[in-house]
């Protein structure tokens, strides 16, 4: 699969977050349709310079003169697998350095679309919903700070040689890098930098991936606000059947 990443993309020189991912073609060809991505090796910046996101904003959930910059990759399966475990220097997935602006919420969220149900921080954009992973190294304590503010978890990249999590989908259970074993989720957080060695494969390849054979995708309706509530709703699809048709959407709430 070719990868849509222009040459010169990188941390210095991101693109702009509409650009589409190869994953998200046939997808976000949908009416009204949202991505739903994660972002990795992330720092915001507060008119100019890299900040913490202030409580103030938070808590009125108004980001005038906050951007953030890093890398995107979808969550449409199987490829969000890789996503969601932050392994970008795979070759299996596209992802491309991105820069956020016009952010609308930051949340703390729960859902089984990320591992199979771990709570996360939510950014919406007016684009896109993007599930954030780990900051970038420069921007760890700053992130921290934003971490406590919030009450939410530390999120790190698991580890390719480990055991297959217990929320990894058996269907694909062959696209799984270590061992068969299944471990269960949620373990205690550790110290960020601990897997700074594997973190910075993200950074090998910053001008072109090349890909595998192609995967087949399943439609991904994000993360959307449900209407007049305050509520999040992630839509998801049943797996395609060859031969038959795509299932019918599977609608769960998160609670704010």
């Amino acid at each position: 699969m070719a990868t849509n990443q222009q040459t010169g993309n990188q941390r210095a020189n991101p693109a702009a977050e509409h650009r589409l991912l190869n994953e998200e073609l046939g997808f976000q060809s949908s009416q009204g349709a949202r991505c739903t991505r994660v972002l990795a090796k992330f720092e915001f910046f507060w008119n100019g310079q890299a900040a913490s996101i202030p409580g103030s904003m938070l808590a009125q959930q108004q980001f005038a003169g906050i951007k953030v910059v890093g890398i995107v990759a979808t969550m449409n399966l199987p490829q969000g697998l890789d996503a969601q475990c932050g392994w970008f220097g795979m070759d299996r997935i596209d992802w491309f350095w991105a820069t956020i602006e016009r952010i609308q919420e930051v949340r703390v969220c729960e859902d089984q679309i990320f591992r199979g149900g771990a709570r996360f921080v939510l950014l919406r954009s007016e684009f896109a919903d993007y599930i954030l992973l780990f900051p970038h190294k420069e921007h760890e304590h700053l992130w921290q700070s934003t971490l406590v503010t919030l009450s939410a978890p530390v999120c790190e990249m698991l580890l390719p040689q480990g055991a297959r999590p217990s929320w990894w989908p058996q269907k694909w259970d062959s696209l799984w890098l270590g061992m068969e074993e299944t471990v269960s989720t949620h373990p205690a957080p550790s110290n960020l930098s601990e897997d700074q060695t594997l973190a910075e494969e993200a950074e090998l390849i910053l001008t072109r991936l090349d890909h595998l054979e192609p995967w087949a995708l399943e439609p991904d309706s994000g993360v959307q606000p449900a209407a007049r509530t305050h509520k999040w709703e992630s839509v998801r699809r049943a797996p395609h059947k060859p031969g038959g048709t795509t299932g019918a959407p599977i609608a769960k709430r998160i609670q704010r």
